[in-house]
């Protein structure tokens, strides 16, 4: 009966699921802003190499023109990128992603999953 004490029991069975990178493209924009502003541009850039063309236009369309455009730029003459070097920037913008939720500065889609369905569940009962 408790919706405020549902929201938090849910945020304590969010921290242990794992965020995934393609994740990104499903976040809302204020959220996305907030990851790109914290993450190192070229960390960005490199974790985005080969990424689905959804995520891709999602960050471009939330950056500013200039810099959606060196994005694009850099994404479609970049050299011979090694794959462990692409997983590793993808495994660190997970990690700041989940540092950014853990410290609340960012709600994540799964988040407000947990919290919705534990609010509906306390409502019914």
């Amino acid at each position: 009966r408790d919706v405020q004490l549902a929201e938090e029991l849910g945020r304590k069975e969010f921290v242990g699921t794992e965020f995934q990178f393609d994740e990104l493209a499903h976040m809302d924009r204020r959220a996305l802003i907030v990851v790109l502003e914290e993450a190192d541009p070229e960390l960005t850039i490199l974790a985005l190499v080969g990424a689905a063309p959804e995520l891709i236009g999602r960050v471009l369309r939330v950056l500013p023109e200039a810099d959606a455009k060196v994005v694009r730029e850099r994404l479609d003459h970049l050299g011979p990128t090694r794959l462990s070097d692409v997983e590793e920037a993808r495994r660190r913008i997970v990690e700041l992603v989940q540092r950014l939720g853990t410290e609340q500065r960012i709600e994540l889609p799964r988040r407000r999953a947990v919290a919705a369905e534990s609010a509906r569940f306390v409502r019914q009962a």
